[in-house]
């Protein structure tokens, strides 16, 4: 029988299916998952024999559905709770679901991803370390691709030949390097690395890594793709889980529908508005609600390609009819059909919990350009031109430009087409430089074949290589000098200052292809398709239609030159030659190991003020030619990162000598003396770019720690990789302490430990920390000033201070019925929930709520009697009304529970599931008022009062503290206990010697784990890796 057939049978109600309604519960949902499993997975020979591949360049590869769902169906049970996207896809590809610690925002996750994806410029450092760690072959599908190292100068064909000379060793490199290792090698010319993932790997429920940091553009398809360093890359196709911390999402729902001028790019413009550049970070950003329908795919890419400017860890949309269409027309129904079978994976859950949620009207948004030097400075296109001028921003347009990895879909070309249609039609043509970047070369023959190509070269385009070009500097620019001030508008990502043509004059701002395409042809920035008018040749006024196009093209892609290299079935054979004597490569050295004490009197290379990206601390455009060589690539360190001691860039001062000079001489003159030393930045450092270049020159030129208030995640992890320490300021306001001709000492580093949470209960008398994981007895003193319990487990918990009867839920939730209403508490350390048992029926439940949890311990621990002179009456009285109230509620709610129907049961009793969930919300919300009531307004002073404020430096240097005395308003007890209640990684100690001999010392935070203080101990991951391999 066919599998359709096999499948038919059983999508009508069968008598098993009946009989199994009347049996018991579970039985006949068994019976009915079995009917279901066989309805929707065909058997195992059917299954072998229409497996289908990841990809048609994977001939090898099987679409990982079926594991997937088995591991999203373990973690389901665990979490017993809606599931957004992100979660599905990303915990279905966990190394261990059943054992995998799982809270978002703290755990560290390892997860098993299906691809790896490596542009030429990263490639290079990314295959040089998997040469070393000595392995035969990668253990995942894997491409490099080679798009970053093209110039445009010319035009596409001229600027190609011209890099295909240039770049000839470095591209023989990448060629054999991969032909050995089983990795797939796109030939220059062929693409952007992510239009070419999106036209043949990208797939719904991927899991990709790639080292680009826009990477995240597969999400338009479904899938979660991840920019990384070129050492995690590394880990994956070294077969190791790759590591990331659990991220928190944030939703994005979109409502109404696209229209006119308004395109996918304003949707993420609008965003980074919102969320500015730091707002993603650790997060991954969804997409759903019912505007996500009238986006096509490609557009759903260009929205999650530039989420990376918001520092999220990638975004994503649900699988939908727009990704199935895309996906026909790219030759992969087959995996279509598989995402459609899939669904439920694909989407997410009714009611699934995000962490935020901005809401978008697509039918109110208004097109957006932002800039200039920063992507997220959002203005509406009918404000930009009045705040140029108050700005005193060029408002002529020199050049314009269309393209790059973001915006060069079919259905961008066309509609900048149609624009450009308009135009000539009456007699106009593009006032300012226009470029146009093909994405692929499937992209580039389609246009050229449908004609789209020749209507751009009309209007005065010039049709560049499929690469990167302009966006990432790669142009050689001549229409302006550099230093010159100037306007430019493109359809890129980025606008940082110099990074488009190494101009620190130039004015980027970054749009839709739509409005570039208006903005050029008018010349000016305020203009405004929307409203404003042209004249035609003819002295006519006109104003342009909206802009439209097929959202694919009717005859198909044509995939135009072959450009890929498949790797042979078996390449030990094949050479990899490094020259010694190469000025484009170099065989790698392992870092040194930590000498295992503490690093001191670290001297400051440069402390940078303001903004830092990796674009300052390891430059692109002419640099990418050196990319494969550590030693030569250096001499780029730091060149535009501003000096905090004399505001210039690429001057500093060597406190050896006192002679000024370059960062990376003055660098290299320091690891020739042995003098170690660290960089003092500001927030959101390392944004940008995932080159993991950024960390390996300044752990290469003798750097051991970077001290900053935040870092931007890749970054972060990238510094780990190489066994630098990647610190923050545990206060903030601490980088004003540190001058340039400071000496830095980081104490305590060998007790460098994965960071622990402490709670700190307010009380009254000094006493010591108490650690649950020793075996230390409880020291019992309620009363002291400061009261620290550490525990090894890093979950925040507040179940001590919640009143009996939610205490009680708590406890209860594993119930099915429950737990069907409400989602799971956080995983507790069992000593607390015995010390929050014991509480729950003291009658001094409540003042303050952490305090409680000593009261009963201390009576059971005679003679101590009862401290009656503390409290006055009033405050007795509310505890024994409070302990009451919230008992009696209590026994209202045990019948209450009893009557919930199970879950089987509650979705077909809507009406009664409603009321009684509504009556035990309203039970619950009087169990908090009534605590509320009885919380009678206090003064805290570390001075009169019993229970002082927390005063420790350390602690207030973390968490700031409101002035002494602070009153504590009537509020829940969950806020009451906010007061008393605090969480924190254990920092690491900071001497700071002034010139003048004096020394201060502050706190620094990390985030590192055990795995990853083993990477600094041995100097890298690479050197740790090889470590695990020799059996250390």
């Amino acid at each position: 029988m066919a599998a359709g057939s096999i499948c038919a049978s059983f999508t009508r109600p069968t008598m098993a299916l009946r009989i199994g309604r009347f049996l018991a519960p579970s039985l006949g949902s068994a019976l009915r998952g079995q009917l279901q499993a066989r309805c929707f997975h065909m058997s195992p020979l059917v299954a072998a024999a229409q497996k289908v591949a990841m990809s048609h360049l994977d001939p090898g590869s099987e679409m990982p559905y079926e594991k997937l769902q088995a591991n999203l169906s373990i973690v389901k049970q665990r979490l017993n709770r809606p599931m957004t996207l992100s979660e599905k896809v990303l915990y279905s590809h966990l190394d261990d679901p059943a054992g995998q610690d799982i809270v978002r925002g703290e755990s560290y996750l390892k997860l098993r991803p299906d691809r790896v994806a490596m542009q030429d410029a990263t490639a290079q450092m990314a295959m040089l370390q998997f040469i070393s760690s000595g392995l035969p072959r990668v253990a995942v599908p894997s491409t490099i691709h080679c798009d970053h190292l093209i110039q445009a100068q010319v035009d596409g064909p001229k600027d190609l030949k011209r890099a295909i000379e240039l770049n000839k060793e470095v591209y023989n490199f990448l060629s054999t390097a991969g032909a050995k290792y089983g990795v797939g090698f796109w030939k220059p010319g062929s693409g952007i690395i992510h239009q070419i993932i999106l036209e043949n790997y990208a797939f719904p429920g991927l899991l990709m890594i790639g080292t680009d940091s826009h990477t995240p553009n597969g999400g338009g398809l479904g899938g979660l793709c991840i920019g990384v360093g070129g050492a995690d890359a590394v880990d994956v196709m070294a077969d190791i889980p790759w590591e990331l911390k659990c991220p928190k999402v944030i939703g994005v729902k979109l409502t109404g529908e696209l229209s006119g001028w308004t395109s996918p790019k304003d949707i993420i413009l609008k965003v980074a508005g919102i969320l500015t550049v730091k707002g993603g970070t650790g997060a991954i950003v969804e997409y759903f609600g019912p505007g996500v329908d009238s986006i096509s795919c490609t557009g759903m890419a260009t929205i999650c390609n530039m989420g990376a400017e918001i520092g999220a860890t990638t975004s994503v949309f649900p699988y939908n009819s727009r990704m199935r269409d895309y996906l026909k027309a790219t030759s992969r129904e087959e995996i279509s059909k598989l995402a459609d079978e899939n669904a439920s994976m694909l989407t997410p859950d009714e009611g699934a919990p995000y962490d935020r949620i901005v809401e978008i009207n697509l039918s109110e948004l208004a097109p957006h350009i932002n800039g200039p030097f920063t992507p997220d400075l959002a203005h509406p296109v009918n404000a930009i031109g009045d705040t140029a001028r108050e700005k005193g921003w060029p408002v002529e347009v020199k050049a314009g430009l269309i393209g790059s990895c973001t915006n060069s879909s079919y259905e961008d070309m066309g509609r900048c087409a149609s624009i450009v249609k308009q135009a000539m039609n009456h007699g106009l043509k593009a006032k300012s430089l226009f470029h146009i970047t093909p994405g692929s070369e499937q992209i580039r023959a389609t246009i050229e074949r449908d004609g789209i190509a020749e209507t751009l070269r009309e209007f005065g385009g010039t049709v560049l290589a499929n690469a990167c070009g302009p966006c990432i500097g790669q142009w050689d620019r001549q229409d302006v000098k550099k230093g010159e001030k100037n306007t430019i508008v493109t359809s890129y990502n980025r606008n940082f200052i110099g990074r488009n043509d190494a101009n620190p004059a130039t004015h980027a701002f970054v749009t839709s292809p739509e409005l570039v395409t208006a903005m050029s042809l008018a010349g000016r920035l305020d203009f405004d398709p929307r409203n404003d008018t042209l004249v035609g040749a003819d002295g006519k006024e006109f104003k342009l239609k909206d802009p439209f196009a097929d959202e694919l093209p009717v005859r198909g892609f044509d995939p135009g030159e072959d450009t890929y290299q498949a790797p042979p079935g078996d390449g030990s054979d094949v050479a990899v030659d490094v020259s010694p004597e190469s000025q484009r490569l170099q065989l790698l050295s392992p870092f040194d190991k930590w000498d295992g004490k503490d690093i001191e009197d670290m001297t400051i290379l440069i402390k940078v003020l303001g903004k830092c990206t990796t674009d300052h601390i390891s430059a692109a455009g002419p640099w990418l030619k050196f990319r494969g060589h550590l030693d030569n690539i250096s001499n780029n360190m730091f060149l535009t990162a501003v000096n905090a001691e004399n505001g210039e860039m690429n001057n500093v001062q060597n406190k050896a000598t006192g002679e000024w000079g370059p960062v990376p001489a003055t660098a290299r003159a320091y690891k020739a003396e042995g003098i170690r030393w660290c960089v003092i930045g500001d927030d959101n450092y390392g944004e940008g770019s995932s080159r993991e270049h950024a960390a390996l020159e300044p752990r290469h030129l003798g750097g051991r720690a970077i001290i900053v208030k935040s870092f931007a995640r890749i970054h972060e992890t990238n510094l780990k990789k190489q066994g630098m320490l990647p610190l923050t300021f545990a206060n903030p306001a601490d980088y004003d302490k540190i001058t340039p001709d400071d000496k830095i000492s980081l104490l305590g580093l060998a007790d460098l430990a994965p960071g622990k949470v402490k709670y700190y209960i307010i009380t009254s008398c000094a006493s010591s920390p108490f650690d649950f994981a020793s075996s230390s007895p409880l020291p019992l003193h309620p009363f002291s000033s400061s009261f620290p319990l550490t525990f090894a487990s890093s979950q925040f918990c507040l179940l001590h201070s919640l009143p009996p009867p939610l205490l009680f839920l708590c406890l209860l939730h594993p119930h099915p019925s429950f737990a069907s209403y409400f989602p799971p508490p956080p995983s507790l350390p069992l000593p607390l929930i015995i010390l929050s048992l014991l509480s729950s029926f003291s009658f001094a439940s409540y003042f303050p709520p952490s305090s409680s949890i000593l009261f009963p311990l201390y009576f059971l621990s005679p003679p101590h009697p009862f401290p009656f002179s503390y409290f006055p009456p009033p405050l007795l009285i509310s505890f024994a009304l409070t302990f009451l109230l919230s008992s009696s509620l209590l026994c209202l709610l045990l019948p209450l529970l009893l009557l919930l129907p199970p879950p089987h049961f509650a979705s077909r009793t809507p009406f009664l599931s409603s009321f009684l969930s509504s009556l035990l919300a309203l039970i619950l919300f009087l169990c908090l008022l009534s605590s509320s009531l009885f919380a009678l307004p206090l003064t805290f002073s570390s001075s009169s009062s019993p229970l002082p404020v927390l005063s420790s430096s350390s602690f207030a240097s973390y968490i700031p503290l409101p002035p002494h005395p602070f009153p504590l308003p009537l509020t829940f007890p969950f806020l009451l206990s906010l007061s008393n209640l605090y969480c924190y990684f254990q920092p690491l100690e900071c001497r700071i010697k002034h010139p003048d001999g004096s020394t201060e010392t502050i706190s620094l935070n990390h985030t590192l784990n055990e795995q990853q203080i083993s990477w600094f101990k041995a100097g890298s991951a690479l050197n740790r890796m090889k470590e695990v391999a020799a059996g250390k």
